[in-house]
């Protein structure tokens, strides 16, 4: 900062004496514009979405993940969460006058503290209000809080507009936030709250944050009564919709509104218990203050020295995101169906179109929180991986081994998912196995905690694809059988044993769909293997933590053993070749730099490695960084931001770091102008928009906020720790 403020100063005192010409240096780049206006707020049991454009909140979800469960058909996606909002608006009138719903304009918005609580303002001639939005952290509920500073003389108002209605489909590549609505909702006055119900299930809770509120509710259509449910209290609405309006008293210049989802009606009861728990009497501004205090008592001291202002404040927003990623809700039976999702990392928070529990992206956002400190989390997501059930879904595809983790992803139940998206064969993605190990060993590295390894592991329901579908053949009582090391060993390290090639053939993996995801063209992909020869060696030094040594002994040589047939077998003349089945997509792969980034090759800075690394420039974009592969589709061609810090990391392992930092620089510039937030490619194609410009799923997690957090560690020289 001394520096900066040097140099500005410097130049203007040149500028002040324009007698001197001035230097490049005290050339300002034009700021970066802004492409994205959505900001996302959630605690791990819901998101609700705010447009900075319009000013409005356009969703309140009532799970935080995009796929609730399995379909019958498992073709198809699956049923999807529900946006239950269709309106809401804060408003105020200042001497009886001003009418805010409709006179005021919003203001610029953005996250306060870099944490998840969205802050914006009102204004109308002028007066001016402070609007907050957040879902509190601490509260163990899918919940929204809004908050308003309002100016002296005003009175505050409340519109909403919420239908407890159906699941909508989506396109598979854009959630779209519709509404379904199913008639029949009822509105009733249960002490100092309302509670709305309706026949689409589930009910909201709206908790005035001071005493006498008033509420006005109006209904259209009267056809569809609602079933009597566990709500007892005094109706004051029903019919096929109902809206409504509140009068909030101010206290202290404050007010506000908390509003929170169940499933089920009965459960309204003792939610209203924990809400009133939680709020303690505290006035608004309380509220507000002391959840930006939790914030700052969850994060970790930064490990890195930062060069910016803004590499500080993206550092922390994505510490923020990956908070958010990270599923809380309780693991339960209810009605005979399990959901046991706790501590589940999504792949992005909504609105991205991959917020959804994909074993890839949650191993990259597990060895971030790992080696920032966040070791809770860390290992909550884990346990997440060796507790989630029905797994093995996909036996036949993986040589019937008794694997623990999923092939591809979880639904929100956390059954195994291996995605068909309309596709007649899953994907089948051996990378997923070597890089969960990975991360369990970033975990034990970072923290120390052997003593996880000697912890009980769950055992999984257990399913084979027989011609009429799936068969039962184990099914779970929820008892725990093992120890998480021989989960690791049994589930995860020896069906990757399991799945290599046999002999005569180079130890190497068998086909499979690897990161791109290529459903029923399976290859040999270069990716898989990589993370095969990681995964293991990382085991093999978690074997020797857990006392193992004939297991560490073997697992070390299996993964020498597949790192020479992967190099004998990928290595072309001008570097490693994305897959073994030539074509134009994969000869240019831009998966294969985990090569260098995850230190795998038998010579880290040799001739292969050095190929490989300057073949990488075949994939450079107008938007300056990486693009994934050669092929044509659009996802092909745009900017990765996954692929431009997973090379500075390759980069700075190779003591290239002003490389290195032109990738880092890039995506802090664009995040800082984006709220902090990262996204999963940059536009590179001049009709789709302005080059450089957010597009895809947005905000990433694992492969936007974990591998941009590990790429500042390993610029630090706080490297992954890798064994040969």
């Amino acid at each position: 900062m001394l520096k900066i403020s040097f140099r500005r100063n410097f130049c203007a005192l040149l500028f002040i004496a324009a007698a001197l010409p001035v230097p490049a240096f005290c050339a300002v780049a034009a700021p970066e514009p802004r492409s994205y206006h959505t900001l996302t707020t959630g605690n791990g049991h819901g998101f609700q979405l705010y447009d900075e454009t319009s000013g409005r909140r356009f969703a309140f979800m009532d799970h935080p993940y995009r796929y609730l469960r399995a379909p019958k058909d498992l073709a198809t996606d699956g049923p999807e969460s529900r946006n239950l909002l269709e309106d809401f608006a804060l408003g105020m009138a200042k001497d009886g006058s001003t009418d805010w719903f409709s006179a005021a304009e919003p203001g610029a918005a953005g996250y306060a503290e870099e944490t998840n609580i969205i802050k914006t303002a009102l204004r109308s001639g002028g007066n001016r209000a402070d609007i907050y939005y957040f879902s509190p952290f601490g509260l163990e509920r899918n919940a929204m809080i809004a908050l308003a500073r309002m100016p002296a003389g005003a009175a505050g108002a409340a519109r909403f507009k919420f239908n407890l209605g159906a699941s909508a489909p989506n396109d598979l590549m854009r959630l779209a936030f519709k509404v379904s609505p199913v008639p029949g909702q009822r509105l009733q006055k249960l002490g100092e709250a309302w509670v709305q119900t309706g026949n689409g299930g589930g009910a909201l809770i709206y908790l005035p944050l001071a005493d006498n509120a008033a509420l006005k509710c109006a209904v259209s259509g009267s056809s569809a009564p609602v079933p009597a449910g566990a709500i007892s209290g005094e109706t004051v609405c029903a019919g096929d919709e109902v809206s409504g309006e509140f009068a909030l008293a101010a206290k202290e210049g404050w007010f506000g509104l908390l509003i929170a989802y169940v499933d089920e009606p009965a459960e309204v009861p003792a939610a209203l218990d924990s809400l009133r728990g939680w709020l303690a009497g505290r006035g608004q501004q309380a509220i507000l203050k002391d959840s930006l205090a939790e914030w700052a008592a969850w994060r970790k001291p930064p490990r890195v020295r930062f060069r910016s202002e803004d590499e500080a404040k993206v550092w922390r927003q994505n510490e923020a995101v990956l908070r958010m990623a990270q599923v809380r809700e309780p693991n339960i039976r209810r009605e005979g169906v399990l959901r046991v999702n706790n501590g589940m990392i999504l792949a992005s928070l909504m609105p991205g179109c991959w917020a959804t529990g994909w074993v890839r992206d949650g191993s990259y956002a597990t060895a971030a929180l790992a080696r920032m400190g966040h070791w809770k989390e860390a290992k909550a997501s884990l346990d997440f991986f060796l507790n989630a059930e029905p797994v093995g879904k996909f036996k036949s595809y993986a040589s019937f081994s008794d694997y623990r983790i999923s092939l591809t992803r979880y639904y929100g139940s956390g059954e195994e998912e291996a995605d068909h998206s309309g596709w007649p064969q899953p994907n089948i993605e051996f990378d997923d196995w070597g890089l969960f190990l990975w991360a369990a060993g970033q975990y034990v590295a970072a923290s120390g905690d052997t003593a996880w390894l000697s912890e009980p592991a769950r055992k999984g329901t257990v399913y084979v694809q027989g011609e009429n579908g799936y068969r039962t053949v184990g099914v779970s009582d929820g008892t725990r059988k093992g120890t998480v090391y021989e989960a690791l060993r049994d589930g995860v390290a020896r069906p990757l044993e399991e799945n290599l090639e046999p002999y005569p053939l180079p130890r190497i993996l068998q086909r499979d769909s690897s990161i791109w995801e290529v459903h029923g063209n399976a290859r040999h992909y270069a990716f898989s293997n990589i993370n095969a020869i990681r995964g293991l060696l990382d085991f093999a030094a978690l074997a020797k933590k857990a006392g193992k040594a004939a297991d560490a002994e073997k697992y070390e040589r299996l993964a020498k053993e597949i790192r020479a047939g992967f190099e004998s077998s990928f290595a072309a003349e001008d570097g490693l070749l994305g897959a073994l089945e030539r074509s134009k997509a994969t000869d240019t792969d831009g998966a294969v730099i985990e090569a260098l980034g995850m230190g795998v090759l038998s010579e880290p800075k040799g001739r292969l490695a050095m190929s490989t690394l300057a073949k990488m420039e075949k994939l450079k974009t107008a938007a300056g960084g990486y693009k994934r592969n050669g092929g044509d589709d659009p996802y092909d061609f745009n900017e990765w931001v996954f692929m431009d810090l997973r090379a500075a990391s390759a980069l700075y392992r190779l003591e290239q770091p002003k490389k290195a930092d032109y990738f880092v620089e890039s995506v802090t510039r664009r995040a800082a102008a984006n709220f902090g937030l990262i996204a999963e490619l940059y536009n590179v194609v001049a009709k789709d928009g302005p080059i450089g410009a957010y597009t895809g799923s947005i905000p990433m997690a694992g492969y936007g906020s974990g591998v941009y957090i590990m790429a500042l560690l390993d610029r630090d020289g706080l490297l992954n720790p890798v064994g040969h």
